[in-house]
């Protein structure tokens, strides 16, 4: 048996749930694997803690039945779900209230200044790239750029 194959096996081997073959194989293995060996005790101490926990108080009766017809009638759903869609609707308009309020604090000149920048950086790209490619720029009338029938290419 394969280490993986034995991990997954731990712990149904300490609570007493495998066959006799498998269990074999388990022992088997946990004698040779000093890893296995290892978690399989870290295992046993783990359900050692929770086994000495303390045991659970006992309801007051009719707890249970009355809790399981409540979750069967769907009682206080309606005012969760009406809790919950407030809530979305508050933070979404705390949203739009913040993102207008930093458009509004924006100075105009910056966004008037920052179109100009941004079409001459354009222009620019686009001028360099003609350049580097030997292109000729034609007509904006849907045609693209072409290399002048005049000049031989240059090699790169």
């Amino acid at each position: 048996m394969r280490c993986a194959e034995t991990r997954s096996l731990l712990s149904p081997f300490l609570d007493g749930e495998l066959g006799r073959s498998e269990s074999e194989a388990v022992r088997a293995h946990l004698v040779d694997c000093a890893r296995c060996r290892a978690e399989a005790s870290d295992l046993r101490s783990i359900s050692k803690f929770f086994a000495e926990d303390e045991p659970t108080p006992p309801t007051s009766p009719g707890f249970t039945d009355a809790v399981m017809s409540r979750l069967r009638s769907g009682e206080g759903l309606e005012e969760r779900r009406a809790e919950r869609v407030a809530r979305i609707t508050v933070l979404a308009a705390a949203a739009v209230v913040l993102l207008s309020v930093g458009f509004l604090a924006t100075p105009r000149s910056m966004w008037k200044a920052s179109q100009p920048t941004l079409e001459a950086g354009l222009r620019g790209e686009v001028e360099r790239e003609i350049r580097r490619n030997d292109l000729q720029a034609l007509p904006i009338d849907g045609t693209a750029f072409r290399k002048p029938a005049s000049q031989p290419a240059r090699p790169r």
